[in-house]
């Protein structure tokens, strides 16, 4: 792959595997090969270089090659993806421990595809796997934006992302950062541009946008499962945010609309 910054990478896949199993304990003081691992159930933890770190549904973990990577053992089931890989001319790729919001689509599509070409074998199905990781670290890459985010915005992302299908309110997602809610909502509004109600609007809006598309479920059942009780309060917010009702997104959308 040519072209500048980290454009330049190159990537060899050398493991894949989707798991659903109590987490077992890691222990590797120095990895030979980068390690991003997609929780989409459950949660793991892991210290990655001395930081602990919890990884949620939706988020991913990474570290990089010559790192230390422990995972605590588990008691419940997770279901999670781990790809190890290489990289060059850099062995490491510019990416944080905690990777949030790595849940979509194309992310699942891509996960999936190369560990069942992974476990398929043959030279084209591994020439395959090395381009889908390629999708899958620039992807990630894309949405870094290389500047530290304030640790009590992503404790509150964090929140959100573990439970933006349930019913939330300001108090519970600020008590989980020890936060007043006065205060959380002031943050997170200035580093990020936005409240706290409308990121999670936005962000159930993102997963309906999904379900219309790729699934037959009825409207209804999708705004009830992202989390909106209210059929008319979804359907106004979706027209808010896509410019068109939750159905008419549905009909264009397999028709070709972006």
């Amino acid at each position: 792959v040519t072209g500048g910054g980290s454009l330049k990478f190159k990537f060899k896949l050398v493991y894949a595997t989707k798991r659903n199993t109590i987490p077992f304990k890691l222990q590797e003081p120095q990895l030979g090969f980068n390690d991003l691992t997609f929780v989409h159930e459950g949660q793991l933890s892991y210290i990655l270089d001395g930081t602990a770190v919890t990884i949620g549904p939706g988020q991913a973990m990474y570290c990089p090659q010559g790192g230390s990577r422990y995972r605590v053992k588990g008691t419940e089931n997770a279901v999670y993806t781990s790809l190890n890989f290489r990289c060059a001319p850099e062995s490491r790729l510019p990416l944080p421990y905690h990777l949030y919001e790595t849940d979509s689509y194309d992310m699942r599509f891509y996960l999936n595809k190369i560990v069942e070409l992974y476990e398929h074998g043959g030279e084209y199905e591994k020439a395959k796997c090395d381009a889908l990781m390629a999708l899958v670290a620039f992807s990630l890459l894309e949405n870094v934006t290389g500047s530290e985010e304030n640790k009590y915005v992503a404790d509150i992302k964090n929140y959100i992302s573990c439970n933006w299908n349930k019913k939330l309110t300001l108090e519970e997602i600020a008590a989980s950062a020890h936060l007043s809610p006065s205060y959380s909502s002031a943050l997170f509004k200035e580093s990020t541009g936005t409240s706290i109600m409308d990121y999670i609007i936005n962000l159930r809006i993102v997963k309906a946008c999904d379900m219309l598309k790729y699934s037959d479920r009825l409207v209804s059942e999708i705004a009830e499962s992202v989390g909106f009780c209210d059929i008319f309060y979804f359907s106004r917010m979706f027209k808010k945010h896509m410019g068109v009702s939750p159905a008419k997104y549905r009909s264009e959308g397999r028709n070709g609309y972006t």
